[in-house]
């Protein structure tokens, strides 16, 4: 059944390719612009640091610090704190690859490991400052709304999934990694690689689907939305008039992170369980977004 799907997606992408010649290339070289200018100098140097953390085992050097705040809040191990920090600053999908990396190294156990990917891949800060805030929606709304309607919602996940998973931390192992070979900067420019492939890959789909007329206006959106986050934001921004809307729109999109990123979060995860959970995680985090910016909502009406 798989191979019949792919036979068939690999037919289907021969003959978009034959027809709309044009708008693959222009796909394409909006992909390899957004890669060079915006993915590769966000992604790569922490990607090249992380490597060099977990091959010489910095993992708990680094989480010391906040250990003895994120464990409690939490109640995951020091290498937990590690992935936690990277999961909320880094960026896609630099969590679902340290999780996976760790789980593989059995320095994660596979309860916390499920546990994490809940809610510990999610978009930088530097993503969601220069590109959404300021660049998508013209700095139209306070940095610290945006901050919230995009982290909130992975913490509130968080705190609610810990009464639910038996969280193994005693079988956390602080002896050095044994399985990461890989020359740091190899690793990353290998993982960087296969990314970017990702992304050139949906920002095509998503050009393609700008190009369909005959599909309903909110379906449209919705499509471009899931599939690829930046240049779903984009689409959103030029089609969306009403500034609420679109900031509901755009944060959603962000959370969820669009099909490329689950893709390429799924490469770095090594077992079905973690991918199982991630998409747990997200449907939940949308579903708190959805709260939440109905009580923001809800909030400026009544304030005004």
């Amino acid at each position: 059944m798989k191979k019949l799907f792919l036979s068939v997606l690999c037919i289907l992408s021969v003959f978009i390719i034959l027809l709309s010649p044009q708008t693959v290339m222009e796909g394409v070289r909006n992909g390899i612009r957004l890669n060079l200018y915006s993915v590769i100098p966000s992604l790569l140097p922490f990607m090249v640091l992380s490597n060099i953390m977990l091959k010489y085992n910095l993992c708990q050097y680094i989480s010391y610090i906040f250990k003895p705040f994120l464990s409690k809040i939490f109640k995951i191990s020091s290498n937990g704190c590690f992935a936690t920090i990277i999961g909320f600053t880094c960026g896609y999908p630099m969590g679902a690859k340290i999780i996976g990396e760790l789980y593989s190294q059995k320095m994660l156990s596979k309860s916390e490991a499920c546990y994490l990917i809940t809610f510990c891949n999610n978009c930088s800060i530097t993503f969601l400052l220069n590109y959404i805030i300021y660049e998508c929606l013209g700095a139209k709304i306070p940095v610290s709304t945006g901050i919230l309607f995009v982290y909130i919602p992975p913490i509130i996940t968080g705190l609610i999934n810990k009464f639910f998973f038996h969280i193994d931390v005693n079988s956390e192992m602080t002896k050095t990694s044994s399985a990461c070979h890989q020359h740091p900067i190899f690793a990353a420019v290998k993982s960087m690689s296969i990314l970017s492939v990702y992304i050139i890959c949906f920002t095509v789909v998503a050009k393609w689907i700008e190009t369909m007329d005959f599909l309903p206006f909110f379906i449209k959106i919705l499509i471009a939305g899931i599939t690829e986050i930046t240049s779903g934001a984009n689409f959103i921004v030029t089609q969306i008039s009403n500034n609420m809307l679109r900031m509901a729109f755009i944060f959603a999109c962000t959370i969820f992170g669009g099909v490329s990123i689950m893709l390429q979060s799924f490469e770095q995860l090594p077992c079905i369980e973690l991918k199982k959970y991630y998409v747990i995680g997200k449907v939940e985090q949308l579903f708190l977004y959805g709260v939440l910016f109905s009580l923001y909502t809800f909030f400026l009406k009544f304030t005004f």
